[in-house]
């Protein structure tokens, strides 16, 4: 639970943002059982149904206003730009131990099994691709500067979603399993003042 929190701590960083923190922590927390549930466990049939529970459970009855999702529509470059650096970061930190317990293929696999390289070749590739996509990212963010406050916030918690993820997964699997590094940056980052 602790790196859930830190997660949301990593794009909700501002003393106000207290129940935004707390409320996406718990968010987080539920993904990840969602997520280890869809990877590792249950046969196809028993995940279509959890599928259609999750998806009746979450619908929600008023649809967004237009306009509202119309302005959000202008960033959706930017939202697919902060998944894949998160999609990425996450392979490369998780992909060995992953695989051991029976998950599927990840970024790195998937290159060794196209291109027949060697797995620090793959490594090295995806972070090639971790890196073009935030310069891509940063052209989206900088594009935003002029827009309203809210679509700002919107802009900067996207990217640093991406920024959250390289965090957490630069020294292995920084979420799912506890490394050394991660475990002595927690207590850091909550508990010592900068100054």
């Amino acid at each position: 639970m602790v790196e859930c929190y830190l997660w949301s701590v990593g794009y909700f960083f501002h003393p106000e943002d207290g129940y935004p923190r707390i409320m996406t922590a718990k968010l987080n927390a539920l993904i990840t059982v969602i997520d280890d549930i869809f990877d590792v466990y249950g046969t196809l049939q028993e995940l279509q149904l959890f599928y259609n529970a999750i998806q009746s459970s979450f619908v929600v009855a008023n649809p967004a206003e237009n306009e509202f999702v119309g302005s959000l529509h202008k960033y959706k470059d930017i939202v697919r730009y902060s998944g894949m650096i998160l999609r990425l970061a996450d392979d490369l930190g998780t992909s060995p131990a992953e695989m051991k317990r029976g998950d599927v293929a990840k970024a790195v696999e998937c290159y060794m099994n196209e291109r027949g390289g060697s797995r620090e070749e793959a490594e090295e590739y995806v972070r090639y691709l971790i890196d073009e996509t935030w310069k891509k990212m940063n052209e989206g963010v900088a594009a935003a500067a002029d827009d309203s406050p809210f679509l700002q916030d919107f802009v900067r918690i996207a990217a640093d979603v991406g920024r959250t993820a390289q965090y957490f997964y630069q020294h292995g699997d920084g979420h799912g399993i506890q490394n050394p590094q991660m475990k002595q940056s927690i207590p850091t980052l909550l508990f010592q003042p900068i100054i």
